[in-house]
């Protein structure tokens, strides 16, 4: 309270010079029981302004220098180190107290709390600070990870079989753009554990290690939406067929389909796949979208007489 006292006599404007000294005094004196260089420089400023009292100079000409010696008196006020009450109503440490810290303060916000620059993990190419070393460390523990190596040599091996698949077929011109060539790992994974179950979809086997991914109709491209997950020997069994759905049941035929458009619903909304189904996907006269290699039929031809009459038609 004190404190409190004194800041509000240093901005009282209407005081005598009397008044005035005697104010300036008691403030040096209760900044000098600290020696540090904030305290030093209120020192100094209130020596200076001492002097030019003296000497008769007037209150308007010195009025940057007292609004200097308020705010520096005002930062002592604030500063836990010199007043402990001031310690309650800080955000974060040493809140206020610019002149003693040399690093930038920012707020974590996984924590809460506010913390110098050294606290966090900075980079060149970081656009802004989330969590602080601490927050990063224990969400490092707390998270579990998850090995895509599997997924990702999966991965490899469906592009390479299917892009000398479609070399050899000669459909599309590019055999390396293909549906499969746009998915990642966690697009592999999403396919296998939340399409498939992470099981064959006829033995019912979990082993990921045995279990590949082959065409559902052998006649269209590899995809999300025409691929079905099988063991090695049941692919084996399943590629050989002409008609694959002839070897199951009417059942299980309407179980894959359904899998199907869920697969086709969710990687449509990414913006590469949507694209490539605008560009590679055509919708036929049942309403399913097909390859438009499929759908490009050559015109039909015109008998010769009829086209010579239409010939002699135009003329005329």
């Amino acid at each position: 309270r004190e404190l409190k006292d004194l800041y509000h006599a240093l901005n009282v404007p209407l005081v005598s010079v009397d008044e005035r000294l005697q104010i300036l005094l008691h403030v040096k004196y209760t900044v000098k029981e600290f020696d540090c260089n904030l305290t030093r420089e209120v020192v100094e400023l209130i020596d200076r302004e001492g002097d030019l009292v003296s000497r008769g100079r007037e209150a308007k000409s010195m009025e940057g220098l007292r609004k200097r010696i308020s705010n520096l008196f005002l930062q002592f006020i604030q500063t836990p180190e010199f007043n402990p009450e001031a310690a309650l109503y800080q955000k974060f440490p040493d809140a206020g107290q610019s002149w003693k810290r040399d690093q930038a303060v920012y707020y974590c916000r996984s924590c809460t709390r506010y913390l110098s620059s050294t606290e966090f993990y900075l980079s060149t190419t970081l656009t802004h600070l989330g969590k602080c070393k601490s927050c990063t460390t224990d969400a490092n523990l707390a998270v579990s990870r998850t090995d895509d190596s599997v997924y990702s040599d999966l991965l490899r091996l469906l592009r390479l079989q299917e892009s000398q698949r479609r070399a050899r077929s000669g459909v599309p011109k590019d055999p390396h753009y293909n549906a499969m060539s746009l998915l990642q790992e966690s697009d592999a994974r999403y396919i296998v554990e939340t399409l498939w179950n992470r099981q064959s979809a006829v033995s019912g086997s979990r082993s990921v290690e045995s279990l590949v991914l082959t065409r559902w109709n052998p006649d269209l491209e590899l995809s999300p939406w025409n691929c079905i997950l099988l063991t090695k020997p049941e692919a084996a069994t399943h590629d050989r067929a002409s008609v694959p759905e002839d070897q199951y049941s009417e059942e299980f035929v309407r179980k894959i389909q359904q899998k199907h458009r869920a697969a086709r619903k969710h990687f449509a909304q990414l913006p590469a796949m949507e694209k490539y189904l605008r560009r590679a996907y055509v919708e036929n006269g049942g309403g399913k979208m097909v390859p438009v290699a499929t759908t490009q039929q050559p015109p039909p031809q015109l008998p010769t007489a009829m086209a010579g009459g239409d010939r002699d038609f135009e003329e005329e």
